[in-house]
């Protein structure tokens, strides 16, 4: 795992985290079923032109509401998820973050952790109740599918 962050981290090109951070406003007033499905639709819209694999899970209140996979092993999905709930933060922002400050080196060889681009914090007003994780691209596009899917609906939304 430490040499597939490294080499992520040396890639360079990344976002910066603050922009992360200020994405991470998308809150709801009210989530639901139907939300959830609007979501995990679009987000298999956005994805179909990547023409790869992947794996999308909305989670919420603890329960897998909405799931949809093209891949054999979503372990990415749960590792992603770990993170995200852990830290209530984007499990990007979480990468960007440890780049500058080792916070969370403890979880680059822990297999169960997933410190990449994928896993966004779903908030019900301010409370944290879940996570919208997409994985099968880089680490950058996974969070950036998730992102481009939240901008319509909010957009949608006002």
């Amino acid at each position: 795992m430490k040499d597939y962050y490294h080499y992520f981290v040396n890639k360079g090109n990344h976002l910066n985290k603050n922009n992360i951070l200020k994405q991470e406003e998308y809150r709801f007033k009210t989530f639901n079923q139907n939300t959830a499905l609007q979501i995990i639709q679009q987000i298999i819209e956005a994805a179909k032109a990547y023409d790869k694999p992947f794996a999308s899970r909305i989670v919420y209140r603890d329960k897998i509401i909405a799931e949809y996979s093209e891949l054999e092993n979503t372990s990415w999905l749960n590792r992603k998820e770990k993170v995200c709930y852990e830290t209530k933060h984007s499990s990007y922002y979480i990468f960007l973050d440890n780049m500058q400050f080792h916070l969370y080196d403890y979880m680059i060889d822990d297999e169960s952790y997933g410190i990449y681009g994928g896993s966004f914090p779903l908030y019900e007003n301010d409370e944290f109740v879940g996570t919208i994780t997409f994985t099968g691209l880089r680490p950058q596009e996974d969070h950036g599918v998730i992102i481009q899917v939240l901008e319509k609906v909010f957009q949608e939304r006002n």
